[in-house]
């Protein structure tokens, strides 16, 4: 089940590259001026693709325990 590990690093290797990618993009959001509306969308959005960055690494994670256990 090498594999698993394998792919599961990869996952988790992508959910924290796109956590990083949310983040830089949030320092930057606070850096412009936009109306409070605009400024809530865009978080918003930056909430939803830090969520998921989070689910995808926590699979990834899942995968590579299960590779080692098995």
């Amino acid at each position: 089940m090498e594999f698993l590990i394998y792919i599961g690093v990869a996952l988790s290797i992508a959910g924290i590259v796109v956590l990083v990618y949310a983040m830089a993009q949030a320092f930057r959001l606070k850096k412009q001026t936009l109306t409070n509306t605009e400024f809530t969308a865009r978080m918003q959005h930056l909430g939803i693709l830090n969520l998921g960055a989070i689910a995808v690494s926590t699979l990834g994670l899942m995968m590579v325990v299960i590779g080692v256990m098995l």
